[in-house]
């Protein structure tokens, strides 16, 4: 629901009841403004546990007409992934797009690991992308508000790409911007 509030706790259910039978995914989730990228992995260890809290997190991001692909990688726990991702598909109380300030600031990107066997939440983590990612991001957001794409629409432009990129390296050589999360990009400034 657009108007709960998450509350995410090491060691307490991501969602109390759920469980996901031992299968690794990942979803990323947006509500009105806020971006979360759910891990979801089985037989987890306490050196992967440290990689997805410490290992540096690199995003980016594809896109085939209107249809926006997510990417991301986390250094010693899973190589580059992507996540297909339509705004369109969400409740229309949960579209919310921030209006856009030029330089603002950054999109803040919750990232929680859970364990596939248990639900329970492993790790918690925050990062941040770059100005020029946020903003990018957010125009498509809306660029995909403006012209309506369709589930079938978006169904399409999925399976495209796949078919011509059938892994997410591919994916990564081709996107419109890539950069490791959480640091200052050259150009924005920030302390040196």
């Amino acid at each position: 629901m657009p108007d709960e509030i998450w509350r995410l706790a090491v060691g307490e259910p991501f969602a109390p009841g759920v469980t996901y039978g031992g299968v690794d995914r990942f979803e990323y989730r947006y509500t009105n403004g806020t971006h979360l990228l759910q891990f979801v992995l089985g037989k987890l260890t306490e050196r992967e546990i440290q990689a997805f809290q410490h290992g540096a997190i690199h995003v980016g991001l594809y896109t085939r007409g209107d249809s926006l692909f997510f990417l991301f990688k986390v250094a010693g726990l899973y190589d580059w992934s992507d996540q297909a991702f339509s705004i369109n598909a969400l409740p229309p109380d949960a579209r919310e797009i921030p209006q856009p300030q030029p330089g603002a600031g950054k999109i803040l990107l919750t990232m929680v690991l859970v364990d596939s066997d248990t639900g329970l939440v492993r790790a918690l983590r925050a990062v941040t992308y770059s100005t020029h990612m946020s903003e990018l991001f957010e125009r498509m957001l809306r660029r995909q508000v403006a012209n309506g794409l369709t589930a079938e629409q978006h169904q399409r432009n999925v399976e495209a790409t796949y078919r011509e990129f059938p892994n997410s390296r591919d994916l990564v050589r081709n996107a419109l911007v890539t950069e490791r999360a959480g640091i200052t990009q050259p150009g924005e400034g920030g302390r040196r």
